[in-house]
């Protein structure tokens, strides 16, 4: 069984602001323009999105077997996604797909 084609999804949801506010959803108030989708955290100099981010990657064998699974990327997932499909996607392409034995 062959890998034969691996697809990267960027996803970004909506977050809930008033259930976020406060927990490992949101981990600081964040400052900025309301018209634009990362900000800055009040507290240290990092960069948040406002919405929920990440990257689904779907892996297809010559057997037509799928495979999911996420790439975090909390912030620009379509970085993440070029990366996945620009220089893993061709190393992979034609490499054996079978579970390790252990």
């Amino acid at each position: 069984m062959k890998i034969c084609d691996v697809k990267a999804y960027a996803v970004k949801i909506p977050r809930n602001f008033n259930s976020a506010l406060g927990t490992a959803g949101l981990p600081a108030p964040l400052t900025g323009l309301e018209s634009t989708e990362n900000k800055w955290a009040e507290v240290n100099q990092t960069i948040y999105s406002t919405r929920i981010e990440t990257t689904l990657v779907k892996v297809g064998t010559d057997t037509g077997i799928l495979g999911w699974g996420e790439s975090q990327s909390p912030v620009a997932p379509e970085i993440t996604r070029t990366i996945i499909e620009t220089l893993l996607r061709p190393i992979v392409i034609g490499e054996d797909a079978a579970a390790p034995e252990i």
